[in-house]
């Protein structure tokens, strides 16, 4: 594999054809691209979301986020994200934990319709208990 580097930054390209910029051959076993996907915030942080009082997502999430269910945040309301951080999607197979979250956002926009609500929002304590929670098993488990 023929590597050539593309940036002052360290970025490289990889190319199977022996014909490239520095024409120096590496084999490898394994090639890991690094894109600086964040898999936790990063879509979330990439959008500029307000809540209630204009404050931002990512501000709130500065330091770490906090949600609860990992679908609703404090501050947020209406904001559902099924795959949200500390959401089930995040620690199982992806496509069965985005059904989860779909058919738990679907349930609890069949409920508000069904009861004339217009609003969802998490307390503060509730996403607390939930955050604690999420950061306990992690604690154990990571």
């Amino acid at each position: 594999m023929c590597i050539s580097s593309i940036s002052p930054r360290r970025r490289w390209s990889a190319s199977p054809r022996p014909a490239c910029a520095l024409r120096r051959d590496y084999d490898f076993d394994i090639i890991v691209y690094a894109t600086g996907f964040d898999a936790i915030t990063g879509a979330y942080d990439l959008i500029d979301i307000s809540g209630i009082g204009g404050e931002r997502l990512a501000d709130k999430w500065k330091q770490a986020p906090s949600t609860f269910l990992g679908m609703l945040v404090h501050g947020f309301p209406n904001l559902l994200m099924p795959t949200g951080p500390q959401s089930a999607s995040a620690s199982t197979n992806f496509p069965r934990g985005i059904e989860n979250g779909v058919n738990w956002c679907s349930h609890l926009l069949q409920y508000m319709w069904a009861r004339g609500l217009t609003r969802a929002d998490a307390t503060l304590e509730a996403q607390q208990r939930w955050t604690a929670r999420m950061s306990s098993r992690c604690t154990r488990s990571c």
